[in-house]
């Protein structure tokens, strides 16, 4: 979940705090914008401040997943020196610094009626409720991906196919 303060896009280019975005706003995203369908918040004592080299930071909790140049991470996972995805730098920017953050904080994550591909969020990319929720979509943690696991069934399906066509031209059935 994302820190209170935390600036995100709103779909007419402006920025709003996390904390006053209402269910039914617009917000930005890579692939245009997203209408709010549903606000999350609760209490962290732990969060994780990532600042950019080139002084950009964001705070958030270490399971929040957050878009590197290599894919989707959760913070806990990025390194300094990683190459992050940021709004309007087409190079990207590496992370400098990965600091603790002692205290309560109130935090946030948002849910959207279209599936999105990241919000910016102080201009860092990160993900959604969704995104988070569904590691198979994301990949994360080594799981497979949906994908994978469609390929899986496809080359298991065509070698049971295969298997039953061998023995009928055998004449083992």
């Amino acid at each position: 979940m994302i820190h209170e303060d935390t600036m995100i896009m709103m779909a007419d280019g402006s920025m709003k705090k996390i904390s006053e975005i209402r269910i039914g706003d617009y917000v930005m995203t890579e692939m245009g914008y997203v209408k709010v369908s549903n606000i999350y918040s609760g209490q962290e004592n732990s969060l994780v401040k990532i600042i950019s080299a080139s002084g950009l930071n964001i705070t958030l909790t270490t399971e929040h997943i957050i878009k590197l140049a290599d894919g989707w991470r959760r913070v806990s996972e990025a390194e300094i020196g990683n190459k992050l995805c940021i709004f309007g730098n087409s190079n990207g920017d590496r992370i400098g610094d990965i600091q603790s953050v002692a205290g309560d904080a109130k935090v946030y994550n948002l849910e959207f009626q279209e599936t999105c591909d990241g919000i910016y969020a102080n201009n860092y990319i990160v993900g959604d409720i969704k995104r988070e929720r569904n590691r198979f979509e994301s990949g994360l943690d080594g799981e497979k991906t949906n994908f994978d696991l469609y390929m899986e069934k496809i080359k298991t399906d065509t070698d049971e196919i295969l298997s039953e066509l061998k023995a009928k031209i055998n004449g083992d059935s």
